[in-house]
């Protein structure tokens, strides 16, 4: 089970989904969960929905793009466009991390 909580409006939701490794929001600030075989995305009907099917093992918002590790490739989902790298070879061991901007001023 994912729980989501607003702490504006005190309110929560709740989606049946087990085996959640990771949760983020993506830049429109839609809810996005990752299990170890697959990345779904909030939809506007409160469900979740699969954006990608794979060996998932690493996901992280950044830059207007949330970013994914899968066996040994790295991918980007932009909107509804799922882009995957060919032959990355990443370690098994490598982690994505989130990063942001330095602003001067």
């Amino acid at each position: 089970m994912v729980r989501v909580f607003d702490a504006q409006t005190t309110s929560s939701r709740s989606f049946p989904l087990g085996g959640a490794d990771f949760v983020s929001f993506d830049p429109s600030g839609r809810l996005v969960v990752a299990t170890g075989g697959a990345i779904y995305f909030e939809a506007a009907q409160g469900v979740l929905d699969v954006q990608y099917e794979g060996n998932v093992h690493g996901l992280a918002v950044s830059g207007g793009r949330v970013w994914f590790a899968s066996g040994s490739e790295l991918g980007m989902i932009e909107g509804t466009h799922v882009s995957i790298t060919s032959g990355q070879h990443l370690s098994g061991s490598a982690r994505l991390a989130a990063h942001r901007a330095a602003t001067c001023g």
